[in-house]
């Protein structure tokens, strides 16, 4: 407690100090009183208003995350426990005069903001405000990036400045986008394709994750198709728009169905890929002449048989045609044939009268010929 002017008067000689100065050590708290006698000998004392502190300790700053991060990066906002403490030597603090943050994000996201002090006494500077503590909050929205990084400040009342370690996140609220284009895009009868047909896939993501990727691919004939690795672009990790591309070749036959679904790294998941729905088929359709011989004289009704095995069989797709050999015309005779379908193969019976015939079969693929 600061001596009274009475007590003051009261010191002996031998406890005052002459000089024009003096020294104190650091981290100390003192009152310093001023004793002055002018040439007629007349006495007055002074001292400070206030007790003085010599504090050379800086504050100290602690930062808890309190927001629970997915493979190290937050899909939402970051709240921070912030404790800051003016501390204690030698029985000896000055107390806090200014506590504050700043924020700065590049990359994906190129900003930097000083935010509002959260403690501010520099208006009132006496001993106190030892501690402060309290939480902040890092909006996802404002810093959407993987390059974000926190750091508190705190300075007391004897210029003490500390700046805390820097706070490194990562967040990302960008949920990922798929597309996926064919190098063949004109099927025959909307969803047939005669040759082997392959899909790009873009996935378009910051923070992509390679094992979160699932197909879902269906084929008739079981076969599955071959997907090949991915390949990322240069800004993978710090763009929204980076890319992330493969190939789905579908080389065997079949009906597919085709879909996928992925989830980022930090949880975000892709919208719904409607269902593509397509058919491989490579294979020639098969044609089998019966019931006749190549190059023989017939007498009588001539009436050979067609055998047509395709798994997608198109009736629209077949013609037959017969020509007398000795006659100009040529005409389709698929009106004179009985039809009989059995599983995936359709039977044609033909019956014609002339000697000396050549018969062709034209499928949408293949044109057969037979002379008889």
């Amino acid at each position: 407690e600061p001596m009274s002017k009475d007590e003051v008067k009261g010191l002996s000689d031998d406890e005052w100090t002459a000089g024009d100065g003096f020294t104190v050590e650091p981290d100390e708290q003192f009152v310093p009183y001023l004793k002055v006698t002018d040439k007629a000998g007349n006495v007055d004392y002074f001292s400070s208003e206030f007790a003085v502190v010599a504090d050379q300790t800086k504050p100290e700053i602690e930062i808890t995350n309190l927001s629970t991060p997915r493979n190290g990066i937050f899909k939402g906002d970051v709240k921070l426990h912030i404790e800051v403490t003016d501390p204690e030597n030698n029985k000896t603090y000055s107390g806090l005069e200014e506590v504050w943050y700043d924020v700065k994000a590049s990359g994906n996201v190129v900003k930097e903001v000083r935010y509002p002090s959260l403690v501010d006494n520099s208006a009132n500077p006496v001993k106190g405000n030892q501690s402060w503590s309290g939480d902040i909050t890092i909006p996802a929205a404002e810093y959407n990036s993987n390059d974000v990084k926190v750091q508190v400040h705190a300075r007391d009342f004897s210029g003490n400045v500390y700046d805390s370690e820097i706070v490194p996140l990562k967040i990302d609220i960008t949920h990922p986008t798929i597309a996926v284009t064919y190098d063949l895009n004109t099927p025959l009868n909307e969803r047939y394709y005669k040759d082997v047909r392959t899909a790009t896939v873009v996935v378009i993501e910051r923070n992509f994750d390679e094992s979160a990727v699932r197909f879902n691919i269906t084929n008739t004939d079981g076969t599955q198709p071959a997907i090949s690795g991915w390949t990322h672009s240069a800004n993978a990790g710090v763009s929204d728009d980076a890319t992330h591309t493969c190939q789905v070749t579908f080389a065997a036959d079949g009906d597919y169905t085709f879909t996928l679904e992925t989830t980022d790294l930090a949880g975000n998941a892709a919208a719904d890929y409607t269902q593509d729905k397509f058919t491989v088929d490579k294979t020639d359709p098969e044609v089998e002449f019966f019931d006749i011989e190549d190059k023989s004289a017939n007498n009588g009704t001539v009436a050979p048989g067609v055998k047509y095995s395709d798994v997608n069989y198109m009736e629209s797709g077949v013609d037959i045609t017969i020509k007398g050999a000795k006659h100009d015309k040529t005409e389709r005779k698929k009106r004179l044939c009985s039809q009989l379908t059995v599983s995936d193969q359709t039977i044609f019976s033909l019956r014609q009268r002339r000697s000396s015939l050549m018969m062709y079969m034209r499928t949408n693929r293949k044109i057969l010929l037979l002379q008889r």
